[in-house]
């Protein structure tokens, strides 16, 4: 049958079954019939006999079900088949441990679907070929004798019983396919079943009669998306009751670009409706709850922790906001990437409600058995995000509050595993709870719209006066062969079976695409013809078509309109307030550094305290190997305060004096507490081998004693005064000092002491805290591979890098003059964005979003 809808709900009666293969169509055909109803001015009819066809069959169960003479076996839901799949995998796979166990289980199923739609027998030879076909085969055997021995039937097997039993159901005396492109053999097995008992089967397949089909070329994909975007608004304009529908593949892998591109173009979200779901893990408020439910006492990753402290589903979130702001930032620059959570509860002054709810919170995961029913984790998870105060403390929107619905429905159905294992363990239970949430696609409830917006499966056979199918590219239409893995290939080309082969693919989308042409007034198939580098043309199946031309209405986005309807003015502001007497500066040196590198970012970082998060490591960061490789040293010459005591000491002495010195080391930072004992110690092992090459260039000098090491000073600057801390200090034979600043990283260059803006003056600053007696500056590089002395030196000091520099005294004053005026521009307010070197300076700055230097580098 071919015709319009109108035409086949006319032809309806009592006696009739509509079958849909989803339930958009069901429901547009249910409003069709409702509307003809109105038009007889009919006030009260029966419900019609219009559905899904996964609706009929689960009827025809229950139909079954109640038959006297019949005791037929449970059927699975969705969620109970899901998890056993996944049980009968990890037995079946025991012995070869997957990655992906859940995704396996899931490739098993529908491995399972095809072979029972299509009646392929697990007996058949192919099956023994290869590894992947035999263990599949393994796996399918396990399901089914855990299915016979616990009396259940999973939803494709079922239908082996209503067509065996079709005599015991009440057959209808018609059944109508509406939309179908395709049916399964299983189906029209049954379908046949039906038949002898007496029941006429029809197909019927929509056919707009003034239908009309164009092909339209986009520059690329977004091109492609506005150009549709904006031709739905046009036509929403000119027709406002005009039914619309576009058809995105890939829909939800994209939906959130298309909401912005199409809330762009309509400036609301009134006229439009976007049919994809979001997997229920998707929405912030459902991700924070299986979140807190992860948490580890011992072990929680600091990301999982940081959400906790940042998110708004949870108790105290705004009242204690700034505070678990703070005790990130702390952790962070501890570098703690594992949270012991027993642990941290005891050290969290700052933050006392969350620390109280955390607590009430692992005390009672901690009071609960090793083992229980799923009816009690799902009732015990829900008290665990009760005392996390979840959803929070401010009110939830609309969206927000159908979601958590969502989960607490969820908690009730899973309640349905028990009938599968009786008990299970907490992480076991969450992770059925997590799967179960990832596979639901939810959408919350929303008005009805004029325009559709529509995967490809769901938009066919729908109704609409213009529809407008995107990505017809000779890429993605027809879609390329994608047998399933785990039945022989053979067997999937033989019976023509789906995703099957290239052939197979060609017809089922000729197919379709011919449905599509005759469901609407007007037909637009478009494609992008370009994407990234790669030239893309239309695809085989419209080539036929002719182009279409659209005049469209002139689109500005929100942003250009903005900018068009004001006047800008441009003003440079690159002078901040001076520094007043009150007003407290930290930073130290740094703030030299940061003024000569670009003077807005020393005001950024040390006045408007703009820092970049500190990055946890799984290990020691390069800040924590300097500090402990400076602490280290200074314990060392404490205790051995010149190179003969050094010189004295035997290698075996030397080792150990090292080793306690590093260990010290170690426990003043509070490292220890941080790492495994055994990664410690070969840290421990990687330092004191450091240090021992060091201290043999150290040994090859001239007599020196260590008067000072990590001495405090003060540097006065114009108005300023910083304060400083000198790695260490020499004092020589000549009575003379050397001053020494340890690196453990590489490419440090002398270089960088001069110029007009010094890129490292902190030793020149060293050198000004006592111009009489200092004669020298030197970098002591101390990276493996890279050891040794880089520096200058008003006289020949025999050491292997340090150079003779003759205009010390002349380079003294010159450093005194660049400082000082470095540090009263600083003092002044001058913040200007004046890199020293662009891009080089900027290479490594996080400041970038703040300084704009991109867009000022545009304007000049």
């Amino acid at each position: 049958m071919i015709g319009n809808y109108n035409d086949l709900i006319d032809q309806y009666d009592e006696e009739t079954i509509l079958l849909t293969p989803n339930r958009r169509l069901a429901a547009v055909l249910q409003q069709i019939y409702q509307a003809h109803q109105v038009e007889k001015n009919l006030s009260v009819w029966k419900t019609p006999e219009i559905m899904p066809i996964n609706l009929w069959l689960n009827q025809l169960w229950k139909a079954l079900n109640t038959h006297p003479t019949e005791t037929l076996p449970i059927l699975l839901n969705s969620l109970q088949e899901n998890y056993l799949w996944e049980k009968v995998v990890k037995i079946a796979t025991e012995n070869t441990p997957l990655l992906q166990l859940s995704e396996t289980a899931h490739a098993a199923k529908a491995a399972w679907g095809l072979m029972q739609q299509w009646d392929i027998s697990l007996d058949h030879p192919s099956f023994e070929t290869t590894s992947d076909y035999f263990t599949f085969k393994k796996i399918a055997l396990l399901f089914t004798e855990f299915c016979e021995s616990n009396h259940w039937v999973d939803n494709i097997s079922f239908i082996n019983l209503l067509i065996k039993n079709n005599r015991l159901i009440s057959s209808p005396k018609k059944i109508i396919l509406v939309g179908f492109t395709e049916v399964s053999p299983k189906i029209k097995n049954l379908l046949e079943a039906f038949e002898t008992q007496g029941s006429s089967i029809q197909y019927f397949t929509l056919n707009n009669n003034h239908a009309t089909s164009y092909q339209f070329a986009a520059a690329d994909k977004d091109v492609e998306l506005l150009t549709l975007a904006r031709y739905a608004k046009d036509i929403h304009e000119q027709y406002p009751l005009a039914k619309q529908g576009y058809v995105i593949p890939e829909l939800d892998k994209i939906r959130d670009r298309v909401q912005q591109v199409f809330t762009a173009v309509f400036e609301n979200e009134d006229h439009f409706n976007i049919s994809a779901g979001k997997s229920l893990t998707h929405y912030p408020i459902i991700y924070s709850a299986l979140l807190l439910l992860k948490l580890n006492p011992s072990a929680t990753p600091l990301d999982t922790f940081a959400h906790l402290l940042h998110t708004p589903f949870i108790g105290e979130a705004e009242y204690e906001k700034t505070a678990r702001t703070h005790l990130h930032l702390q952790l962070r620059k501890n570098n703690f990437s594992v949270i012991n959570l027993s642990t941290l509860i005891l050290n969290m002054p700052h933050c006392p409600l969350l620390a109280k709810r955390l607590t009430t919170f692992l005390n009672l995961q901690k009071s609960q058995p090793e083992y229980q029913s799923h009816a009690a984790w799902m009732q015990q998870f829900m008290q665990l995000l009760t005392l996390l105060g979840w959803p929070g403390e401010r009110s939830i929107n609309s969206p927000e509050y159908q979601v958590a619905e969502q989960l607490i429905t969820l908690f009730e159905n899973l309640n349905a595993l028990d009938h599968i294992d009786e008990r299970v363990t907490y992480f076991s239970a969450l992770h059925s709870l997590e799967k179960a949430a990832s596979k639901i696609l939810f959408q919350p409830k929303t008005p009805d719209a004029p325009i559709q917006i529509l995967g490809l499966l769901e938009a066919l056979a729908l109704p609409f006066d213009y529809l407008w199918i995107a990505n017809r590219d000779d890429l993605s239409w027809p879609e390329q062969p994608k047998p399933n893995p785990f039945i022989p290939k053979i067997l999937q080309r033989e019976l023509n079976m789906p995703r099957s082969n290239a052939s197979r693919e060609l017809e089922y989308c000729k197919a379709i695409t011919e449905q599509f042409k005759l469901a609407a007034t007007q037909m637009i198939f478009s494609y992008a013809v370009k994407k990234g580098d790669l030239a893309l043309k239309a695809s085989p199946l419209i080539r036929d078509l002719p182009p279409i031309s659209l005049s469209l209405t002139n689109y500005e986005s929100i942003e250009e309109k903005m900018l068009r309807s004001k006047h800008i003015e441009w003003y440079v502001d690159a002078k901040a307030p001076a520094i007043t007497s009150t007003e407290k500066i930290q930073g130290g040196t740094h703030i030299i550094k940061s003024q000569a590198l670009c003077p807005f970012r020393a005001f950024a970082e040390w006045r408007l305290h703009a820092h970049d998060m500190d990055e946890p490591s799984l290990g020691l960061r390069g800040k924590d190997r300097g500090q402990l490789l400076h602490k280290s040293l200074e314990l060392f010459w404490n205790t051995h305060h010149n190179q003969e005591n050094l010189l004295h000491l035997s290698s075996e002495s030397l080792m150990n004096a090292l080793y306690q010195c590093i260990q010290e080391a170690i426990k003043e930072s509070n490292i220890k507490n941080n790492y495994p004992k055994k990664y410690i110690q070969l840290e421990i092992k990687r330092l004191q081998q450091l240090l021992l090459e060091w201290l043999e260039i150290e040994k090859k000098r001239e007599p020196f004693s260590v008067i000072k090491h990590e001495k405090k000073v003060q540097v006065k600057l114009d108005q300023l005064t910083f304060d400083a801390r000198i790695d260490r200090i020499d004092l020589l034979e000549n009575g003379k000092k050397l001053i020494i600043d340890y690196k453990t990283g590489k490419y440090n260059s002398i270089q960088s002491w001069f110029s007009d803006r010094p890129e490292e003056p902190q030793l020149p600053l060293y050198a000004l805290t006592d111009t009489t007696q200092t004669i020298g500056i030197t970098f002591a590089e101390l990276t493996p591979g890279n050891i040794g002395f880089k520096g200058l030196s008003q006289y020949d000091l025999n050491i292997e890098g340090i150079k003779l520099f003759s205009e010390w005294s002349t380079q003294l004053t010159q450093w005194q003059t660049i400082l000082t005026q470095i540090s009263a521009d600083f003092y002044r307010g001058a913040a200007q964005v004046d890199p020293k070197e662009t891009p080089s300076t900027c290479l490594w700055c996080t400041l970038k979003p703040l300084c704009r230097i991109q867009e000022e580098c545009e304007i000049t």
